[in-house]
């Protein structure tokens, strides 16, 4: 049954790429990348105050990490104890619910509405690759700005949608679709082992999404799971189907989550063996690094309330993500750790942008005030946190700030708001008639006034 379906999951991605393919040569103007030099991204990097290399930069993403599902969230098994002994670990989250605009947003500083990686149009459906638009060519990367500081950038991915948001702006990276994490840091140390300069790199890792095929030993690692049918995918997608079968859905819930878990053991003992290379290498020292998650994972936490209030372009409710800004999908992990010389200011609510503006800070390069939506973690945060860009059903956005964490989501009618502080997994919608008209209008602000300090993008 499994190889049954990794096969079927392998020739979905084919025809996937084959698609975007089609329209990379040319079907679709607006996915093919500006050519040639691009005078308005120069001219907003002059505002970057370069300096010559010095420490390293490491990010690694894992897809589809919950923080939920962490050993410091409180969470019943022991999934990522390296966490506890390795850095700094926050809650933050993520800016938007998948990987294409994610993607974009770690890798700017920018929330999606800046950079202009999400899709396009009113009901949004990820299967109609047409509707995604590209990075807009004048946002600079962090590898645009360290390339020009002489950096080494390594960039490699396990998931499809990474290459899909970077096309053209990243000159090489590394294709590992559906690698285990092992591999994918085997073949970055390999490089690492080769490249003579500072570096930045850009690991994508995929062991948690689906299909879920762990190493053979971690397979079963917190307890054995059962061999249900699309055990490693997906099933019960449906109210209807779980409402039929409740006894059904109860048990393989249950493995699909244990599964789940002991693929995230799997990553974080393979991140261990990564950061014990580079401290064999005596890189660590020199090195910061990043960890994180482009996004969360639902595994049914708002079905019902989602089948009742919220459409989806395939009418799944409560599984995976990208289709909505619930906790579960927008709270992830985010650890520094390496050459960390300064305190991480926590306390407040963190977002994925910030993780830019924190490099750059870390690397003594200067930049345009107000030009990003991060904050480095080096500093307070005052400003609002939002995820937006579903890729599924009507635009849904989150905003959190101070106690109330806003779901607005006009399309399906629905206008939320939560205690933050009280009710951190958006289980009551408060009635608070004022608190909602406040975070509207903070939203509302925030969208229109994101476009930095007269620095057209």
């Amino acid at each position: 049954m499994l190889l049954r379906n990794m096969e079927k999951w392998a020739k979905y991605q084919v025809r996937r790429r084959a698609m975007l393919l089609k329209y990379k040569l040319g079907s679709k103007e607006e996915l093919i990348p500006a050519k040639g030099p691009n005078k308005r991204l120069e001219s907003i990097l002059k505002g970057f105050e370069i300096e010559r290399p010095s420490k390293n930069v490491l990010i690694v993403v894992i897809d589809c990490f919950r923080y939920w599902s962490t050993s410091q969230s409180g969470y019943e098994r022991d999934t990522t104890p390296f966490f506890d002994d390795f850095g700094k670990l926050l809650k933050a989250h993520a800016p938007a619910p998948w990987t294409y605009p994610s993607v974009p947003s770690i890798l700017s500083g920018l929330y999606p509405h800046r950079h202009g990686a999400f899709l396009r149009g009113e009901f949004k459906n990820f299967t109609k690759l047409d509707s995604l638009k590209p990075l807009r060519p004048s946002v600079p990367l962090i590898t645009d700005v360290l390339e020009r500081a002489g950096y080494g950038i390594y960039v490699a991915t396990a998931i499809d949608p990474v290459s899909y948001s970077l096309r053209g702006r990243v000159d090489v990276i590394q294709h590992h679709y559906l690698t285990p994490a092992g591999r994918v840091l085997r073949r970055f140390v390999e490089w690492v082992a080769r490249e003579g300069k500072p570096f930045f790199a850009y690991l994508h890792l995929g062991d948690p999404h689906e299909p879920l095929n762990p190493p053979k030993e971690y397979r079963n690692y917190f307890g054995k799971v059962k061999t249900l049918p699309n055990i490693d995918t997906w099933n019960y997608h449906f109210q209807w189907e779980r409402e039929r079968d409740p006894k059904g859905f109860e048990k393989y819930r249950f493995y699909r989550v244990l599964l789940y878990d002991n693929v995230l053991r799997y990553v974080n003992d393979a991140l261990e063996w990564l950061v014990e290379e580079l401290e064999k290498r005596k890189l660590l020292d020199d090195t910061l690094v990043v960890v994180t998650a482009d996004h969360g994972e639902e595994f049914w936490e708002h079905a019902k309330t989602e089948a009742e209030h919220f459409r989806h372009a395939k009418g799944w409710s409560g599984i995976s993500h990208g289709h909505n800004v619930f906790a579960e999908i927008i709270d992830v992990p985010l650890l520094l750790g390496g050459y960390v010389e300064r305190p991480v200011r926590a306390g407040t609510p963190r977002s994925l942008v910030d993780i830019v503006p924190t490099v750059l800070d870390t690397l003594g390069i200067g930049y345009p005030r107000g030009f990003f939506n991060g904050v480095s973690l080096f500093r307070e945060r005052k400003k609002p946190v939002l995820s937006e860009g579903v890729s599924s059903g009507y635009e849904k956005k989150a905003l959190i700030d101070g106690r109330y964490k806003l779901l607005h989501a006009p399309g399906d009618g629905v206008k939320w708001v939560f205690d933050y502080v009280s009710d951190s997994r958006d289980i009551r919608p408060l009635e608070n008639a004022g608190a909602l008209m406040e975070m509207e209008k903070k939203l509302k602000m925030l969208m229109v006034s994101g476009i930095g300090r007269g620095i057209r993008l």
